[in-house]
């Protein structure tokens, strides 16, 4: 989804949030995961030569709100059999947006700053009930995060730019 050409009025600011959305068509061949319950090693993620590591594990009912305030009807986050049986997944979907603000937070406590600008990439699903890990690691301002599912596979990737501090 591209977004249309504005023009803005003098001295108001705005965002301009661009998505490309994969669309899967029909229900998807996913297994389970053998290594899903096994718990995050304990190792350093080389992003840059310091990263600052915290692990998640978004329940059910956060999934289900977090749908709710962003009018998100997709069952996917909230209905379990509808996840399996219809679409495939082994588990609840961990709304990207979510685990976008996850990564935000994260920034938020590690550089103690305010973002400026950030781009997101979402790679993969992170599924309810399995632990995740968010990385981030940076130098000034500028700031490199990341979440990984369980076997340490990258889900999400966030690239910030700090507001310079007066």
């Amino acid at each position: 989804m591209r977004p249309r050409k504005r023009q803005r009025p003098p001295g108001i600011e705005h965002v301009i949030d661009q998505q490309n959305l994969p669309i899967a068509h029909g229900p998807r061949q996913v297994s389970p995961h053998p290594h899903a319950t096994r718990t995050l090693p304990r190792v350093a993620i080389a992003l840059q030569p310091q990263s600052i590591e915290t692990d998640i594990d978004p329940a059910p009912p956060l999934l289900f709100r977090y749908s709710a305030v962003t009018f998100n009807a997709h069952r996917i986050h909230y209905d379990l059999a509808y996840a399996q049986r219809v679409e495939g997944h082994p588990a609840l979907v961990v709304n990207g947006g979510l685990t976008a603000l996850f990564l935000l937070e994260h920034f938020r406590r590690v550089a103690g700053a305010e973002p400026a600008s950030l781009r997101t990439r979402n790679r993969r699903p992170l599924y309810c009930g399995r632990p995740a890990r968010l990385s981030a690691a940076g130098e000034g301002a500028a700031w490199r995060l990341r979440a990984e599912n369980e076997v340490g596979e990258t889900a999400v990737e966030m690239e910030v730019e700090a507001c310079s501090v007066p």
